[in-house]
């Protein structure tokens, strides 16, 4: 039943294309660093970036830094980084384009968030929840992360979520 319920979400997403996210700014490849403290490139084009939060911890194992772009259209992109400020692309720890930005509050769990937890879950990995992610905003940490090494299911939720980057220099 599970994995019906992933399976029927992949096939609409999938039907839905790349073009919702070809008009978000990509994540750089560096992030400019002053004092050890991340610089926003474009603040027309981006949220200030950030020590990652629990919950993003939780989503994107081994993300120090995260940045997000503005909303264009409801959508955003999600970057992740090192603590040195350069672009993650290993999955899962490298960030994502959000076909509902956070803003849109459970709308960005349902469509973006609650997926990659039942990709996870159905490739032997925890299931997190609105109170996993939750409690990882709390001084106790992370209570369910995302597998480091993704499985078919989340292979496949990255097809039609994936990292949304300029091209390596």
């Amino acid at each position: 039943m599970e994995q019906q319920k992933f399976d029927a979400w992949y096939e609409l997403e999938s039907r839905a294309g790349t073009s919702w996210f070809n008009n978000l700014p990509k994540c750089p490849t560096q992030l400019c660093m002053v004092d050890d403290k991340p610089q926003n490139p474009d603040p027309e084009k981006w949220e200030n970036p950030q020590e990652a939060p629990g919950a993003e911890k939780s989503l994107h194992p081994g993300a120090v830094l995260s940045m997000r772009s503005k909303s264009f259209g409801g959508h955003s992109n999600q970057c992740t980084y090192t603590d040195w400020g350069e672009l993650i692309r290993r999955p899962t720890a490298a960030g994502t384009a959000d076909f509902k930005s956070p803003g849109q509050g459970l709308a960005h769990y349902e469509h973006d968030v609650a997926p990659i937890w039942l990709a996870n879950s159905l490739d032997g990995g925890a299931r997190g929840n609105l109170i996993s992610l939750a409690i990882s905003q709390t001084p106790f940490g992370p209570s369910a992360t995302i597998s480091a090494t993704p499985g078919h299911n989340v292979q496949r939720y990255l097809e039609v979520r994936p990292l949304w980057a300029k091209s390596e220099q």
